[in-house]
Protein backbone atom coordinates (compact mmCIF):
# COMPACT_ATOMS: atom_id res chain seq x y z
CA UNK A 1 0.00 0.00 0.00
CA UNK A 2 1.54 3.45 -0.65
CA UNK A 3 0.55 5.70 2.27
CA UNK A 4 1.44 9.29 0.40
CA UNK A 5 -0.91 8.38 -2.39
CA UNK A 6 -4.00 7.10 0.61
CA UNK A 7 -2.98 10.35 2.56
CA UNK A 8 -3.69 12.16 -0.89
CA UNK A 9 -6.77 10.41 -1.97
CA UNK A 10 -7.93 10.91 1.57
CA UNK A 11 -7.59 14.80 1.22
CA UNK A 12 -9.24 14.69 -2.06
CA UNK A 13 -11.75 13.02 -1.43
CA UNK A 14 -12.69 15.10 2.08
CA UNK A 15 -12.30 18.09 0.18
CA UNK A 16 -14.91 17.12 -2.53
CA UNK A 17 -17.18 16.11 -0.06
CA UNK A 18 -16.98 19.37 1.82
CA UNK A 19 -17.48 21.33 -1.07
CA UNK A 20 -20.30 19.24 -2.86
CA UNK A 21 -22.07 18.78 0.64
CA UNK A 22 -21.80 22.64 1.30
CA UNK A 23 -23.32 23.68 -2.18
CA UNK A 24 -26.28 21.39 -1.54
CA UNK A 25 -26.39 22.59 2.25
CA UNK A 26 -26.77 25.83 0.57
CA UNK A 27 -29.18 25.10 -2.27
CA UNK A 28 -31.87 23.27 0.06
CA UNK A 29 -31.91 25.91 2.65
CA UNK A 30 -32.65 28.88 0.17
CA UNK A 31 -34.12 27.12 -2.34
CA UNK A 32 -36.15 23.51 -1.54
CA UNK A 33 -38.18 23.03 1.02
CA UNK A 34 -39.14 19.31 0.00
CA UNK A 35 -36.70 17.05 1.20
CA UNK A 36 -37.62 14.22 -0.69
CA UNK A 37 -34.28 14.50 -3.17
CA UNK A 38 -32.13 14.77 0.36
CA UNK A 39 -31.42 10.83 0.41
CA UNK A 40 -30.34 10.83 -3.27
CA UNK A 41 -28.22 14.16 -3.21
CA UNK A 42 -26.43 12.64 -0.50
CA UNK A 43 -25.42 9.22 -1.85
CA UNK A 44 -24.10 11.90 -5.51
CA UNK A 45 -21.78 13.85 -2.84
CA UNK A 46 -20.85 10.35 -1.19
CA UNK A 47 -20.54 8.85 -4.46
CA UNK A 48 -18.73 11.43 -6.68
CA UNK A 49 -15.77 12.71 -3.31
CA UNK A 50 -14.88 8.69 -3.24
CA UNK A 51 -14.88 8.74 -6.57
CA UNK A 52 -12.26 11.87 -7.17
CA UNK A 53 -10.07 10.38 -3.66
CA UNK A 54 -9.59 6.42 -5.46
CA UNK A 55 -9.13 8.52 -8.38
CA UNK A 56 -6.26 10.44 -7.06
CA UNK A 57 -4.94 7.32 -4.79
CA UNK A 58 -5.38 5.16 -8.06
CA UNK A 59 -3.20 8.01 -10.24
CA UNK A 60 -0.37 8.43 -7.23
CA UNK A 61 -0.54 4.68 -6.61
CA UNK A 62 0.17 3.83 -10.46
CA UNK A 63 -0.84 0.14 -9.67
CA UNK A 64 -3.34 -1.62 -7.63
CA UNK A 65 -5.71 0.49 -7.84
CA UNK A 66 -8.88 -1.52 -7.06
CA UNK A 67 -7.21 -2.03 -3.38
CA UNK A 68 -6.20 1.30 -2.90
CA UNK A 69 -9.59 2.47 -3.50
CA UNK A 70 -11.24 -0.45 -1.38
CA UNK A 71 -8.38 1.02 1.94
CA UNK A 72 -9.97 4.37 0.78
CA UNK A 73 -13.26 3.74 1.09
CA UNK A 74 -12.58 1.56 4.13
CA UNK A 75 -11.31 4.52 6.14
CA UNK A 76 -14.07 6.65 5.41
CA UNK A 77 -16.14 4.07 6.31
CA UNK A 78 -14.73 3.81 9.54
CA UNK A 79 -14.60 7.63 9.83
CA UNK A 80 -18.22 7.99 9.29
CA UNK A 81 -18.99 5.50 11.33
CA UNK A 82 -17.55 7.06 14.48
CA UNK A 83 -18.93 10.13 13.63
CA UNK A 84 -22.22 9.39 13.00
CA UNK A 85 -22.12 7.51 16.24
CA UNK A 86 -20.33 10.80 17.80
CA UNK A 87 -21.91 13.57 16.49
CA UNK A 88 -25.98 11.65 15.88
CA UNK A 89 -27.66 10.59 19.27
CA UNK A 90 -30.58 8.67 17.85
CA UNK A 91 -30.65 4.74 17.28
CA UNK A 92 -28.29 3.87 14.87
CA UNK A 93 -29.52 2.14 11.07
CA UNK A 94 -27.84 -0.83 9.82
CA UNK A 95 -29.37 -0.81 6.94
CA UNK A 96 -28.50 2.84 6.21
CA UNK A 97 -24.74 2.07 7.25
CA UNK A 98 -24.90 -0.91 4.75
CA UNK A 99 -26.26 1.29 2.37
CA UNK A 100 -23.78 3.88 2.60
CA UNK A 101 -20.57 1.50 3.25
CA UNK A 102 -21.58 0.13 -0.27
CA UNK A 103 -21.79 2.81 -1.92
CA UNK A 104 -18.59 4.38 -0.31
CA UNK A 105 -16.39 0.90 -1.17
CA UNK A 106 -18.06 0.75 -4.98
CA UNK A 107 -16.81 4.76 -5.35
CA UNK A 108 -13.29 3.83 -4.00
CA UNK A 109 -12.75 0.93 -6.38
CA UNK A 110 -14.19 2.60 -9.47
CA UNK A 111 -11.83 5.71 -8.55
CA UNK A 112 -9.06 3.60 -8.04
CA UNK A 113 -9.11 1.58 -11.11
CA UNK A 114 -10.14 4.63 -13.21
CA UNK A 115 -6.96 6.05 -11.57
CA UNK A 116 -4.74 3.65 -12.37
CA UNK A 117 -6.07 2.65 -16.08
CA UNK A 118 -6.77 6.40 -17.48
CA UNK A 119 -3.54 8.54 -18.92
Amino acid sequence: MNARALFWGFIIALGTLLVFGTIFAVIFYYFTTNFTWWTILSFSVIFLSLLAGGFVAGRKAQKKGLWHGLYLGGIFIVIFFVFSLWVFHSPFSFVVFLEKSLVILLAGAIGGILGVSIF
